[in-house]
């Protein structure tokens, strides 16, 4: 083996790490979306369970924010303050866009 043959297999290996670690990144990109899906659905359901039982507005909104902080320190939820904010008026939001479940 010359010195051309292992430099051409050393660009290969770089090749193959640069593709792997692509992938890797889309994994983890796809994975935060679904998480941020199922954050949204989970704060949704709370403040729509608090509403069925007559909680105060107030009681609604630190429920939704304590909880959302919880989840960006534990997890790293990031959903727009937008969301968080139409769950916290629905009366003010029109039609609620809310992802797919995930999965």
């Amino acid at each position: 083996m010359d010195y051309n043959e292992i430099n051409e297999h050393l660009k290969q290996v770089n090749k193959d790490i640069s593709g792997m670690n692509k992938e890797i990144k889309q994994q983890k990109k796809e994975n935060q979306q679904k998480f941020n899906a199922s954050t949204l659905i989970l704060l949704n359901l709370m403040s729509e369970d608090m509403r069925t039982f007559n909680a105060s507005e107030q009681s609604i909104q630190l429920a939704v924010k304590g909880t959302y902080e919880f989840y960006k320190v534990i997890n790293k939820a990031q959903l727009p303050q937008s969301i968080i904010n139409s769950l916290l008026h629905p009366e003010n939001t029109a039609q609620q866009r809310l992802p797919k479940k995930p999965g």
